[in-house]
């Protein structure tokens, strides 16, 4: 009767694993998808009309803010620029500012986006999500750019999710209570000369591939960097590949304790972040950027992890099964011998 109550236990258990696999595969499918389009009040639509302001001016594919916007604007068509002019646009602590989905060819400058959920968000899209697809290698929103603008007092400064050669150039980025920069499954993130100013994180990286840090200025953040923090605690999430320099240019870093020895305005000891990144060429001085700088590096595309999640995930349930099933088999067989 023992042996028999233990069997019992020992199969009601990977039952209950293989469940939990199969909630942790609609989890993951429901993490994979494109995010939803928020609500918004503004639109710059398929055929480049803008609707639901007179404050925008569409000068050919250049869109400028003639005053500063309380508002959101969802962007539906291509190769185009917004130029803010040095005007606002202001929400209301929720949603998002400017939301940019399966967009190619996009640059946003001269902007303060503030008072948003995220403040700009990238995100790819696809109507019938793909198990099997590689979305970090192979997005539909790609090629885009964020250029001297204010990202500030937002919850999220910038999300990236599933995004492809994204450009972050002179911005200041600053006072978000969440995190400056966010990335997810996406690659060539290139993110020069910007200054990141007490933010709750600066830069938080998962899943991101081939991407370049350098000529930044990271000022009393409460967290600087973070690199995969999901697969730091046990999720599968991970393996970013980060570039935090550009030759011997690398980032100012506001919490270096480092010296500079031979006075080269370089720090002599390495920016450690963890065990996998460090800053090589840490400045002992905030950076002043120039356009030199922003020569960006293509590399081929990466293996991305969705794929590998998700079959991880179904062989895992799929194995407790078929053990649920033979040791179920093994017991029967068992009993109908003791029987006899």
């Amino acid at each position: 009767m023992k042996r028999k109550a233990v069997a019992v236990a020992f199969v009601q258990v990977l039952l209950v694993l293989a469940v939990v696999g199969a909630l942790l595969v609609d989890s993951a499918c429901a993490n994979f998808m494109p995010l939803n389009i928020p609500p918004h009040s503004i639109e710059i639509m398929a055929n480049g009309e803008v609707a639901g302001t007179d404050n925008i001016k569409r000068f050919g594919a250049v869109y400028e803010f003639t005053a500063d916007i309380a508002g959101n604007i969802v962007v539906f068509c291509d190769n185009l620029t917004i130029n803010g002019n040095g005007y606002s646009l202001i929400g209301k602590g929720e949603s998002s500012g400017i939301f940019l989905e399966g967009r190619q060819n996009v640059t946003v400058k001269n902007l303060t986006v503030s008072n948003f959920e995220r403040g700009v968000v990238y995100s790819y899209y696809r109507s019938v999500y793909d198990a099997s697809a590689d979305y970090s290698s192979d997005s539909d929103c790609r090629n885009n750019a964020l250029i001297a603008n204010n990202i500030t007092n937002n919850r999220w400064g910038v999300y990236c999710y599933h995004v492809q050669n994204i450009t972050f150039y002179g911005n200041t980025i600053a006072n978000n209570s969440e995190i400056g920069i966010s990335t997810f499954n996406s690659g060539e993130i290139h993110i020069v000369g910007n200054t990141f100013a007490e933010n709750n994180v600066a830069v938080r990286f998962t899943n991101c591939q081939n991407s370049n840090v350098y000529g930044n200025n990271f000022i009393r953040n409460a967290n600087q960097t973070s690199v995969d923090p999901e697969s730091k605690s046990g999720l599968v999430f991970g393996w970013s590949t980060i570039n935090w320099n550009k030759g011997q240019l690398g980032n100012f870093w506001s919490d270096y304790e480092g010296r500079d020895g031979n006075i080269d305005g370089v720090g002599d000891a390495p920016y450690v972040i963890d065990e996998n990144n460090q800053d090589n060429y840490p400045l002992m001085l905030p950076h002043e950027a120039s356009l030199s700088e922003l020569a960006q590096e293509s590399s081929p595309a990466s293996l991305s992890a969705d794929a590998m999640t998700l079959l991880l995930i179904i062989g895992s349930t799929a194995l407790g099964a078929c053990a649920c099933t033979s040791l179920w088999g093994y017991f029967k067989k068992h009993k109908r011998g003791v029987k006899s």
